[in-house]
């Protein structure tokens, strides 16, 4: 997959839906502490891209394996002015499912008070809580491509040694990214956090 083309497609979709300022829900922690992969290759290529379209990107805490603190961080998500309009999701189905589960608690609706998009991830057969619109690895593509170039250098003699092809992302819509006013500066359209007295 083109992760490059997925990032900008990720930003440029949502920057066309009027969203200007999203949250980056991270994925595990220990992918970025890698410092190389495709996690962070999309991460890195979104956060330069909404820079360049002016968009405001805030992210996540970390997200370390089996301690992701959802309820912080929607508090958090709620309590920013702006508030982010979508959220831009690379965490898996567990995490995510947390989040989601969170922003129904607060009485908020996927997508009429906030979008979810997820980025670099493969829900088809996850359960996740809700469909949510991706742009997906697209592993059945790609595993049929890489059998395509083993049964022709297998079959048919083709030096496979520089092959290779970037397959373009696409967007699957499942109805969680809803287009928003840009000019609307107060964020989410639902009553500020309560605050509790010491």
């Amino acid at each position: 997959v083109d992760f490059d083309a997925a990032a900008t497609m990720a930003m440029d979709y949502l920057h066309e839906r009027g969203h200007r300022t999203v949250a980056l829900l991270r994925d595990n922690e220990r992918d970025y502490a890698r410092g190389s992969g495709y996690v962070v290759t999309l991460r890195q290529r979104m956060l330069d891209r909404a820079a360049e379209l002016g968009m405001r990107v805030v992210e996540s805490g970390k997200n370390e394996a089996g301690r992701f603190d959802a309820a912080a961080f929607v508090r958090e998500l709620m309590a920013m002015n702006p508030r982010p309009t979508a959220i831009v999701n690379q965490a898996g189905a567990t995490v995510l499912n947390m989040v989601m589960q969170e922003l129904v608690e607060r009485g908020l609706d996927i997508p009429s008070d906030i979008s979810v998009l997820s980025v670099g991830t493969f829900f088809e057969n996850d359960l996740v809580v809700r469909p949510v619109t991706e742009i997906p690895l697209m592993p059945r593509l790609l595993c049929s491509k890489a059998v395509g170039l083993l049964v022709s250098a297998v079959e048919g003699g083709v030096d496979i040694a520089d092959a290779g092809e970037f397959v373009l992302p696409q967007v699957q819509e499942h109805g969680s990214v809803h287009a928003v006013d840009p000019t609307d500066e107060a964020g989410l359209d639902v009553p500020p956090p309560i605050r509790r007295l010491p």
